[in-house]
């Protein structure tokens, strides 16, 4: 049995085109997958929906999460002070291997 037709209001039947740089595309190739979703998908939320319906990755252990939490909010105080012209602390180095090994393991795609 074939798929219902659709309405003409929900039938997609208009294109839309945009030149990338090739580190653009990388960047929102990134950042669709990282979405868990194809690049048309993720450009069609964010740019219509405004709002991301990502799902969230099942491996994602609560105490994994909350680990990042904390080290993003380090990071963001770290920044802070950086950009008012600041040192980093010491162990600032440490913080980020932390993360990217964590992020590596809870999401192994991204790594690539």
């Amino acid at each position: 049995m074939p798929r219902p037709r659709l309405s003409d209001a929900d039938r997609r039947i208009h294109r839309v085109a945009i030149w990338l740089s090739p580190n653009e595309l990388r960047e929102l190739r990134s950042r669709a997958s990282i979405a868990r979703l194809s690049v048309p998908e993720y450009v069609r939320q964010r740019s219509v929906r405004w709002r991301l319906n990502i799902e969230s990755p099942r491996r994602l252990a609560a105490d994994h999460f909350r680990e990042v939490q904390r080290i993003g909010n380090n990071l963001n105080q770290i920044a802070r002070n950086m950009n008012m012209g600041r040192a980093a602390p010491e162990g600032t180095r440490e913080e980020l291997t932390r993360l990217r090994d964590l992020l590596s393991l809870l999401l192994p795609e991204a790594a690539d």
